[in-house]
């Protein structure tokens, strides 16, 4: 087959295929191809090339060699006719893809060159989930979230739990629950199951009867004071940022009930009273985690709420 032939079946074939899947992260290297054809690397996929071209295109593939490269199993791309610029993106990438990846690219005019080069990907970059993306919104699944943290024990609980030992326990079968801390600066380890969103607390709060005469408004308007409070706020997953405006993520929950276990987590009163259920309200900022890739991850969160400070990282494990 010669290169005309070659050059008339890919650019059929860039013309069919769309764009679908997941982002995966930033690449961790340039690449520069031969006849002037470039690779340009950004946060979101490979930018391609070469001056003086009008019609370049390009795909992403499992597989590949510099000398043949007809095998972008990815997909293909043509860009915009007249551009000597565009960008394949990286989202054509399969979702928990970690071998290498090759990027082909060709010049169909004004003559015909190509070439490909494998690029190391960097970090794979949180992507946070939409409202009920699993079933359920931010405010159900915080009011989920405490409901799982106040039905265990005070000595086992995750929320004081210095390792991550217990980061396990009780955990549902749909999300998986990270504990966030009483502040002060925390490090734990835990193993998730693969294919598990994440869900957890930047910073939160919990309002019940103390007195036992609250109102649901009294009990919002309490939690809300602390939250409103907040002066710092981040979160990164493998030393990517979370989110670029963290106000988007504040929750507030329904109300909700708890039924408390002996000896229960503090803050002591009627929630340390077993079979309690009068009704509970939180306020927080909260992240909902896409299900991460395979392997290890770093992921880490701190804030500040007027002498309250928190820092906390967790060294996960997803298998």
């Amino acid at each position: 087959m010669n290169k005309k032939s070659i050059k008339r079946i890919i650019l059929g074939l860039s013309m069919l295929l769309g764009i679908t899947g997941l982002a995966v992260g930033p690449f961790a290297s340039t690449a520069v191809a031969q006849g002037e054809l470039q690779i340009r690397t950004t946060a979101t996929g490979a930018e391609l090339y070469m001056e003086g071209c009008s019609y370049l295109g390009g795909g992403l593939g499992s597989s590949g060699n510099p000398g043949y490269c007809a095998y972008s199993d990815f997909g293909y791309m043509s860009c915009p006719i007249g551009s000597d610029t565009c960008e394949i993106p990286l989202s054509l990438i399969p979702a928990g893809y970690s071998g290498d990846v090759w990027v082909w690219m060709w010049c169909a005019s004004p003559s015909w060159t190509y070439d490909c080069q494998i690029l190391e990907l960097g970090p794979t970059p949180p992507t946070i989930a939409a409202v009920d993306t699993y079933g359920a919104n931010y405010g159900e699944l915080s009011a989920r979230w405490w409901q799982w943290l106040l039905s265990i024990p005070a000595a086992v609980n995750p929320n004081v739990d210095p390792t991550g030992a217990n980061c396990g326990l009780k955990q549902y079968d749909d999300v998986w629950f990270l504990a966030g801390g009483f502040g002060g600066t925390i490090e734990r380890s835990c193993t998730i199951p693969a294919g598990k969103p994440i869900f957890f607390p930047i910073i939160n709060n919990v309002g019940f009867k103390p007195g036992g005469k609250e109102t649901l408004l009294d009990l919002r308007q309490l939690v809300a004071g602390f939250i409103d409070s907040v002066t710092e706020i981040n979160c990164t997953m493998d030393g990517i940022a979370c989110f670029e405006n963290p106000s988007q993520f504040r929750v507030r929950s329904p109300s909700f009930t708890v039924i408390a276990p002996p000896k229960g987590l503090v803050p002591p009163g009627q929630l340390s009273v077993p079979g309690n259920t009068d009704s509970l309200v939180s306020d927080g900022y909260w992240l909902l985690l896409d299900p991460p890739t395979p392997g290890p991850h770093s992921l880490h969160f701190k804030a500040t709420a007027g002498d309250f400070a928190l820092d906390v990282t967790y060294n996960l494990t997803i298998e």
